[in-house]
Protein backbone atom coordinates (compact mmCIF):
# COMPACT_ATOMS: atom_id res chain seq x y z
CA UNK A 1 0.00 0.00 0.00
CA UNK A 2 1.48 3.67 -0.82
CA UNK A 3 -0.58 5.29 1.66
CA UNK A 4 -0.70 8.28 -0.44
CA UNK A 5 -2.62 10.66 2.39
CA UNK A 6 -4.21 12.92 0.21
CA UNK A 7 -5.26 12.96 -3.66
CA UNK A 8 -5.92 15.59 -5.81
CA UNK A 9 -7.10 15.70 -9.34
CA UNK A 10 -7.29 18.64 -11.68
CA UNK A 11 -10.70 19.17 -14.09
CA UNK A 12 -12.13 21.68 -16.30
CA UNK A 13 -15.86 22.01 -16.96
CA UNK A 14 -16.41 21.91 -20.75
CA UNK A 15 -19.88 23.05 -22.00
CA UNK A 16 -20.90 19.95 -22.54
CA UNK A 17 -20.74 18.68 -19.10
CA UNK A 18 -22.59 22.14 -17.56
CA UNK A 19 -26.12 22.54 -17.02
CA UNK A 20 -28.50 24.78 -18.39
CA UNK A 21 -27.57 27.59 -15.81
CA UNK A 22 -24.00 26.63 -17.32
CA UNK A 23 -23.04 25.19 -13.96
CA UNK A 24 -21.77 21.70 -13.10
CA UNK A 25 -24.78 19.37 -12.46
CA UNK A 26 -25.03 17.75 -9.05
CA UNK A 27 -25.03 14.17 -11.37
CA UNK A 28 -21.64 15.11 -12.29
CA UNK A 29 -20.61 16.07 -9.36
CA UNK A 30 -21.50 12.29 -8.30
CA UNK A 31 -19.09 10.99 -10.89
CA UNK A 32 -16.52 13.25 -10.10
CA UNK A 33 -16.77 11.92 -6.32
CA UNK A 34 -16.74 8.13 -7.76
CA UNK A 35 -14.05 9.09 -9.92
CA UNK A 36 -11.28 10.63 -7.65
CA UNK A 37 -12.55 7.52 -4.76
CA UNK A 38 -11.47 4.73 -7.14
CA UNK A 39 -7.83 6.84 -8.34
CA UNK A 40 -7.11 7.37 -4.79
CA UNK A 41 -8.06 3.37 -4.08
CA UNK A 42 -5.77 2.45 -7.03
CA UNK A 43 -2.78 4.39 -5.70
CA UNK A 44 -3.28 2.58 -2.63
CA UNK A 45 -3.32 -0.98 -3.84
CA UNK A 46 -7.13 -1.23 -2.75
CA UNK A 47 -9.11 -0.52 -5.93
CA UNK A 48 -11.52 -3.02 -7.66
CA UNK A 49 -8.79 -5.02 -9.39
CA UNK A 50 -7.17 -5.47 -6.63
CA UNK A 51 -10.56 -6.09 -4.11
CA UNK A 52 -12.09 -8.59 -6.66
CA UNK A 53 -8.49 -11.08 -6.42
CA UNK A 54 -9.76 -11.10 -2.83
CA UNK A 55 -13.78 -11.75 -3.23
CA UNK A 56 -14.28 -8.35 -1.74
CA UNK A 57 -16.02 -5.32 -2.94
CA UNK A 58 -17.02 -2.00 -1.59
CA UNK A 59 -20.45 0.16 -1.54
CA UNK A 60 -21.07 3.55 -1.56
CA UNK A 61 -23.83 3.79 1.43
CA UNK A 62 -23.91 7.32 2.52
CA UNK A 63 -22.83 10.66 0.93
CA UNK A 64 -23.05 14.11 1.58
CA UNK A 65 -22.43 16.87 -0.67
CA UNK A 66 -22.26 20.65 0.14
CA UNK A 67 -21.27 23.20 -2.16
CA UNK A 68 -20.80 27.25 -1.85
CA UNK A 69 -21.35 26.91 -5.39
CA UNK A 70 -20.75 24.97 -8.23
CA UNK A 71 -17.79 25.33 -10.71
CA UNK A 72 -18.90 27.37 -14.36
CA UNK A 73 -18.40 26.40 -17.66
CA UNK A 74 -14.56 26.57 -18.74
CA UNK A 75 -13.37 26.79 -15.31
CA UNK A 76 -10.91 24.63 -14.04
CA UNK A 77 -11.72 23.14 -10.43
CA UNK A 78 -9.68 20.06 -8.22
CA UNK A 79 -10.83 17.31 -6.06
CA UNK A 80 -8.75 16.35 -3.36
CA UNK A 81 -9.64 13.60 -1.26
CA UNK A 82 -8.71 11.87 1.81
CA UNK A 83 -9.28 8.98 4.36
CA UNK A 84 -11.07 10.39 7.34
CA UNK A 85 -10.85 7.29 9.05
CA UNK A 86 -11.36 3.59 8.70
CA UNK A 87 -11.26 -0.05 10.33
CA UNK A 88 -11.81 -3.59 9.09
CA UNK A 89 -15.52 -2.85 7.59
CA UNK A 90 -15.77 0.63 6.88
CA UNK A 91 -13.69 3.94 6.14
CA UNK A 92 -15.10 7.54 5.76
CA UNK A 93 -13.80 10.14 2.66
CA UNK A 94 -13.55 13.33 2.68
CA UNK A 95 -13.25 15.66 -0.28
CA UNK A 96 -12.60 19.11 -1.03
CA UNK A 97 -13.65 20.71 -4.35
CA UNK A 98 -11.78 24.47 -5.07
CA UNK A 99 -11.44 26.63 -7.65
CA UNK A 100 -8.88 28.04 -9.76
CA UNK A 101 -7.62 30.17 -7.11
CA UNK A 102 -7.68 27.76 -4.06
CA UNK A 103 -10.47 28.31 -2.67
CA UNK A 104 -12.79 25.83 -1.14
CA UNK A 105 -16.35 25.27 -3.19
CA UNK A 106 -17.56 22.57 -1.75
CA UNK A 107 -17.20 19.26 0.38
CA UNK A 108 -18.23 15.89 0.25
CA UNK A 109 -17.86 13.15 3.13
CA UNK A 110 -18.84 9.54 2.22
CA UNK A 111 -19.67 6.30 4.23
Amino acid sequence: MDNIKEYRQEYFLTAAECNPEKEMPLSLVMTKIIEIATLHANAWGVGYANMIENNQGWVLSRVTVEMKRYPKVNEPYTFTTWIEDYNRHFSQRNMEIQDLNGEVIGYVRTI
